[in-house]
This record gives C-alpha cells, sequence and structure tokens, in this order.
C-alpha cells in the first residue's frame, strides 16, 4: 500500500510495547536463561569425544538464547530511537548491555573451551549434524581464544563495559539526540543536519553547517571526553590482550587479511584525481574558486529544484529494483505494505540510518529520515539492500549469518546503484534530474574514495597520538582538518574544512565495533564488481548467483568469500582499480553536462 506521507513502523509484531507485560516477561526469561547458562557451563568439563554431545547440547541452547536477546536489542534500539527523550527505553538499553555482557561472556568461555582442545577433536565436533551451518562461526571463535585472556578476564572486561566503554556510547547517543541547531526561525534537531546539507539553497547549507557546529562545539568537552574515554578502554585491552593494535583487532574481526586493507586502500589513493576533478567541477558549477565541505552534499539542478513525496521514492525504487532484481522488488513491496519502516521527520529522533532484524521473527525494520532529497531516496534503497541481505539468509541459523561489515555493504550498496543507473537510463529522466543523478553517484564515489579514507586516516591517527593520552577538543578539531586537506587535496577551500566533523559522525562513538569506515569503501568497490557482472549475465541468470553470493558472506574470511564468488585476489590492486572505471565514465558525462 502505498502512502503519500513518510511513514513510521510498526514494531508491535516484535513486541506490543516496552510497558507492555510481554516485553518484562520476554526480559526475564532471557535474564534467567543466560544465569543457567552460566551455572551450566561453569559444571561443563572439557570437550572430548566423550563430552562433545553435552557442549553441543549447551552451544544449541546458548544460540537460542542469541536469538530471543538480540530480538529484544533490536527492538529496545528501534524504541530508543525514535524517541531519545524515552526514559524507559534509555534504562532498557542499559538492561539490555548487562545481558549482551554475560552473552558475550558466555561466548568467550565457548572460546576458551575451543581453543583448549586438539584439532582432531575439534573436526570431530564440527563434523557433527548440529554444527551444520555454524563451522565458520565455531572456527572463527577458535581463532579467536589465541586473541584473548582468560575467560573470567574477559568476562570481567565484558562486565565492565557495560557501565564504562557502552556507557559512552550510550551518553553520545542521549546528547546527539537530544540537541538542535537553529536555520533561519526554526529549531533543527541534529538528525536533520545530513539532509539539510543537501539543501539547494546555499543559505539553508551555510546556517545548517556552522548552527549544527555550534552546537556541537557547546557540548565539545564533553564528546571529546566521550571519545578519548572510548579510544582509551580499547586500548588498555588491547595492551592487556597483546594482539596489536586496535587497526590490527578490527581487521581480524572483519575477517580480513592487512593485504586486502592495504590494497584497497592504495587503490583508491591512485585514483584520488578523479574525485579531486569532480570536486573542481562541482565548485566551479557552485561558484566557487574550491569545494567546501559545507558544499559537498549541495545538489546540482537545472531549474526548478527537485524533490520526491514518499510516493514517488517509493515507486522509483521498486520500478528500479524491477529493472536489475524482480524478487528485490518484491521484497521492498512487502516492507512497504508491513509498515516495516520508519521515515517520518521529527524532532527526537536520532540521527542517521540503519537496518535492522530479527531471527525470532526474520524480519528488518529501517530507520532514516525522509525529507524528500534524492539522497533520501538514495539512502531508502541502501538500506532496503541490507533488509534484503538480511531476507535471504532469514532461513539460516543464527550463527550461520555473522558476516562481517566489509560484505554487509554488498547488497546495500548494489541496491542504491540500481537506483541511479534505472534513472539515468530512461530516456524521460529530465536534464536536471539525470545532472543530479550524476552528481549524487559521483558524490557518492567521492565519499568512497575521499571521505571514508579520511575517516580511516583520522582514526588511525588519532588511535597512535591516543597512546600517548587523551586529546583535547583543540587537537581532534585540528587533527580533523589537517586529514580532510591531505585527502581532499588542492581542491578543498582551507578555510572550509570540518573540524567538528569527528563530533558529528556516530560512527567514531560506536562501541562494538572500530574502523567503521573502510567496509564502506570495500562494499562500494565490491558491489560494482558484482553489479558489472550481474549486467553482464542478465538478472535471471544472475539473481540465483547473488543470493548464493549473499548467503556466503558469513561461511568463510572476506577473501575466501570473493575467491568463491568472483575468482578474484582481494590482495592485488588489479580488482580494486578495474571496480573504479566506472567512476570515471560518469565523471565525462558529467563534465559534459556542467561545461558550456
Amino acid at each position: 500500500m502505498m502512502t503519500q506521507s513518510p511513514p513510521t513502523w510498526d514494531l508491535s509484531p516484535w513486541c506490543p510495547g516496552i510497558h507492555h507485560s510481554e516485553y518484562a516477561e520476554a526480559y526475564q526469561n532471557c535474564a534467567r536463561r543466560l544465569s543457567e547458562l552460566e551455572s551450566q557451563g561453569q559444571a561443563l568439563p572439557m570437550i572430548h569425544q566423550d563430552t562433545r554431545s553435552e557442549w553441543i547440547h549447551w552451544m544449541l541452547d546458548l544460540e537460542a538464547t542469541a536469538v530471543e536477546l538480540f530480538h529484544l536489542r533490536a527492538f529496545v534500539g528501534g524504541v530508543s530511537s525514535t524517541d531519545a527523550s524515552n526514559e524507559k527505553a534509555r534504562s532498557e538499553t542499559a538492561r539490555i548491555a548487562s545481558l549482551l555482557a554475560k552473552y558475550q561472556a558466555l561466548e568467550g568461555q565457548l572460546e576458551e573451551a575451543l581453543g583448549a582442545i586438539e584439532d582432531t577433536v575439534f573436526l570431530r565436533l564440527l563434523s557433527a549434524p548440529e554444527c551444520e551451518g555454524a563451522e565458520y562461526r565455531l572456527r572463527r571463535l577458535r581463532d579467536r581464544a589465541s586473541r584473548r585472556l582468560s575467560s573470567e578476564t574477559e568476562r570481567l572486561i565484558g562486565d565492565l563495559a557495560v557501565n564504562g566503554l557502552h556507557a559512552w556510547g550510550r551518553l553520545y547517543n542521549d546528547i546527539t539526540g537530544d540537541m538542535t541547531f537553529r536555520v533561519g526561525e526554526q529549531d533543527m534537531p541534529l538528525a536533520w543536519r545530513r539532509s539539510l546539507l543537501q539543501d539547494p539553497e546555499d543559505n539553508t547549507r551555510r546556517d545548517a553547517f556552522e548552527s549544527s557546529n555550534a552546537a556541537l562545539a557547546r557540548q565539545g568537552t564533553i564528546l571529546a571526553s566521550t571519545l578519548n574515554a572510548i579510544a582509551g578502554t580499547r586500548i588498555t585491552v588491547q595492551k592487556w590482550r597483546g594482539t596489536g593494535s586496535v587497526l590490527d583487532e578490527a581487521v581480524a574481526v572483519e575477517g580480513m587479511e592487512r593485504r586486502t586493507l592495504d590494497a584497497m586502500l592504495s587503490a583508491v589513493e591512485a585514483r584520488r584525481p578523479i574525485a579531486w576533478a569532480y570536486h573542481d567541477l562541482k565548485a566551479q558549477v557552485l561558484g566557487r574558486d574550491k569545494i567546501r565541505f559545507s558544499d559537498l552534499g549541495a545538489p546540482l539542478s537545472v531549474g526548478a529544484p527537485i524533490t520526491f513525496t514518499w510516493d514517488e521514492a517509493q515507486r522509483l525504487v521498486l520500478d528500479a529494483f524491477d529493472a536489475y532484481h524482480p524478487s528485490l522488488r518484491e521484497f521492498a513491496e512487502e516492507m512497504f505494505n508491513e509498515r516495516r519502516i520508519e521515515a517520518e521527520p521529527r524532532t527526537g529522533k536520532r540521527s542517521g540510518a540503519y537496518c535492522t532484524s530479527s531471527k525470532k521473527d526474520r524480519t528488518s525494520r529501517i530507520f532514516m529520515t525522509f525529507r524528500g532529497a534524492l539522497g533520501d531516496v538514495v539512502t531508502l534503497a541502501h538500506e532496503l539492500g541490507h533488509a534484503y541481505h538480511n531476507a535471504v539468509m532469514s532461513e539460516m541459523r543464527f550463527w550461520a549469518c555473522g558476516y562481517p561489515a566489509s560484505l554487509a555493504e554488498t547488497a546495500s550498496i548494489l541496491a542504491e546503484t540500481l537506483v541511479g543507473d534505472y534513472l539515468l537510463e530512461d530516456p524521460n529522466t529530465s536534464r536536471g534530474l539525470r545532472l543530479q543523478v550524476l552528481d549524487k553517484r559521483l558524490h557518492s564515489a567521492a565519499v568512497y574514495m575521499l571521505n571514508i579514507p579520511m575517516r580511516y586516516e583520522f582514526e588511525k591517527t588519532f588511535y597512535e597520538r591516543r597512546l600517548a593520552g587523551p586529546l583535547s577538543v583543540n587537537e581532534l578539531c585540528a587533527l580533523m582538518s589537517e586529514t580532510q586537506q591531505r585527502v581532499y587535496g588542492d581542491g578543498l577551500d582551507p578555510e572550509g574544512t570540518d573540524p567538528w566533523f569527528w563530533a558529528s559522525k556516530l560512527h567514531f562513538f560506536l562501541t562494538n565495533i572500530s574502523f567503521y569506515n573502510f567496509p564502506y569503501t570495500f562494499g562500494y568497490l565490491f558491489s560494482s564488481g558484482v553489479l558489472a557482472e550481474a549486467k553482464a549475465q542478465g538478472p535471471h541468470e544472475f539473481q540465483p548467483r547473488l543470493e548464493a553470493l549473499l548467503k556466503a558472506t558469513a561461511a568463510g574470511s572476506v577473501e575466501e568469500v570473493v575467491k568463491g564468488s568472483l575468482g578474484v585476489d582481494l590482495g592485488q590492486p588489479d580488482f580494486w582499480l578495474r571496480s573504479l572505471e566506472k567512476v570515471e565514465t560518469d565523471l565525462k558525462a558529467f563534465r559534459e553536462a556542467v561545461t558550456p
């Protein structure tokens, strides 16, 4: 059912409400099951042939409890996201974090047990029918045991994180969720910053940029303390584990080799002039000598500004999906009809966009703020891609679905690319919209080629300097500006950097993952290669292969999955360089469109 206005989602199939007795009962049951598993786990002997069945039974109970726990986390996270002032949601977020710490401690016990046994015993365990589909997950746990302290110490780390590491992350969400900034005569929530920076009016963009940064600056000391605390905790834990840097751990968590990351980033750096050339052209169109950060998302249009109603956005996304991937269209239609999308613009919502899912009922929900910009349409397609990835894996067991962030972006970036391709190939697309699409695509390319590497370089340097102690607000802002100037090159106005970018970007404050940046560039380039193959083969032939690829994203290392699906070595720059060829084609078309 199409709706004219951006919708609110329906979380009632997950739970009638956060104050409802059903939620309280579900929480208590989950807490009880975790306590029982803890007692049972402490009584388990070492894994060997005679105790294998006991361990398998315990593991299956642990996996089933994880389904319930992560279902509750998704529900509470959804309530909290839509109403940052909801005190009950805030308190339940902290209580859920306590249960997550217990679950992670139990996983830590399983890690230690798997890491302590001989290879032959471990292989016999993997061969059990009950472990089918969870083999890679168990291998990862066994490997992780070599990078962990004792289960008791890791349990202490997890318990301390509830009111330490994760509490800092919750503080950031609370501060930014309540934060407003003034544009004209209206107070805007921080969640609207991104959309306002895509406004066609220069004054609106400038005011939104300056006012939101001023709001961030007023909380600068607290935000800097928060970031330093998160980083300091990670550094301390890595020091005790003796497993290298925070970056080394982030690469290991991705199931990726460092040579793959280095090959990708070196290829992107070699092609930076493409993105620089795009910014030079955009600056000229905007009447600037050089581009400013407040102009990076500025739409370029011919004639009246182009915006989309929610109904138009739905139809565009469905038509674009149908052109290349009919089952993706059917899935998106179901998401719309079942009210699984939260897109209404209003105060009190947290910033950003995300997709969350539940293994309990095998459905996903999408959170975003839709204000009618082309970028909002692309975000909608992007998050639908994430939800589709979850749907393809919906019948698979929980422990078979833990794909890394790098491969998590495959379906999402592919989905947003389909929207741009559809508009550019449609002869009825107006000149103004065509220009906007090219600008949006090149803007996205610049994000993955410049902005994401800039975030990576900032975070890498920040963690290196944080070893010597906390960085001040001024030091963080200076580091951010310096990194932006280095990565964006001479085309960036030195007076137009965004020194408060570190404070506005949620990704730096996530406590369950660090360096949540390079996976986006990976996903962009990888999806470009996948889409090229899809178009060469045709949707009907490639669709089963795409679904098989998505199902395999948690079945091996990044290198193994890609080698099996595309037959390429990610440690070599050739694949990454080929994936950037389409950007040069778009740049040529853009230059022709804007050059008199």
